[in-house]
């Protein structure tokens, strides 16, 4: 029988404490900041198509807990990118995931400009250089989020 690599089993991992902080914005991503999105979008625009994500039925980051429950996408026919390096990419399958990717990034753009950076000090606006939704997200439950590429082992 062998031996499989948990989370928890830290040991396991190169650069172990790295791989947690991976595993904790993977678990804070679907638990706290994907439904907000959700819930951001349907208040702008009740007609908009969010982009579909894996459905997370329980996720929990605790001391004692590191879970994150998905969805089985092979069941759904997800396949992964090594039948792309074998069969050749498809151009309507990229042509999907740049739309998809522009939709997801354009409302975790709007998200951010519209939750963060309500700045309204005058030093700022003296300046023309504003900061301020950097900081607010630093101070808030998302900040786990905020990430140098220093952060990258």
């Amino acid at each position: 029988m062998s031996k499989q690599a948990t989370p928890r089993d830290a040991e396991r991992f190169h650069r172990s404490r790295h791989v947690f902080a991976y595993n904790e914005r993977e678990t804070r991503f679907f638990r706290d900041l994907l439904p907000r999105l959700k819930e951001f979008a349907k208040g702008k625009d009740p007609a908009f198509i969010f982009p579909r994500f894996p459905e997370c039925p329980y996720a929990c980051w605790s001391e004692e807990d590191k879970i994150l429950v998905m969805e089985n996408l092979k069941t759904t026919g997800y396949r992964d990118g090594m039948h792309m390096i074998l069969d050749g990419a498809d151009v309507d399958q990229t042509e999907m995931a740049i739309k998809w990717l522009a939709k997801f990034h354009a409302l975790g753009y709007a998200y951010f400009q519209q939750t963060f950076t309500t700045c309204r000090n005058w030093r700022c606006m003296g300046t023309g250089v504003c900061d301020c939704g950097v900081k607010n997200l630093a101070k808030s439950d998302l900040n786990i989020f905020m990430m140098n590429f220093s952060d990258i082992p």
